[in-house]
């Protein structure tokens, strides 16, 4: 059973967008900076952080299992097309900003970091 409870994908589509005006603009108040990005052969904590996040907001139906495989590597694509980004499958600063802001709109402020991905998701924040 994933922490994060499942959102309508309208929702997603509409915070991701609105999330990616936000994360485009640095904020003096870093998170972690310098985290490397999360991609294609990744295992641990953050890749599951990608996982999950696919998986509560629809993006996927593959439970999380830490292992950041073509699956993750396909959901990620799909979520930088959305955002009208290079779709090179990898986590950057860029989409975990989003991904950190869509779960906070979904989940309410801070659940990101509740859960702790706040600290393994490369973000501008």
């Amino acid at each position: 059973m994933s922490s994060f409870p499942r959102i309508r994908r309208p929702l997603v589509t509409a915070a991701a967008v609105a999330a990616l005006a936000v994360a485009a603009v640095p904020s003096p108040a870093q998170a972690a900076p310098g985290l490397p990005d999360i991609g294609p052969g990744a295992t641990g904590f953050g890749a599951q952080c990608v996982q999950a996040f696919y998986y509560s907001t629809g993006f996927s139906d593959f439970y999380p299992d830490a292992v950041y495989g073509p699956r993750t590597t396909a959901d990620t694509k799909r979520f930088e097309r959305l955002l009208g980004l290079p779709q090179d499958g990898i986590v950057d600063p860029v989409v975990g900003s989003v991904m950190g802001a869509v779960i906070d709109l979904g989940s309410g402020p801070g659940a990101w970091k509740t859960i702790g991905c706040w600290y393994e998701v490369p973000s501008l924040w």
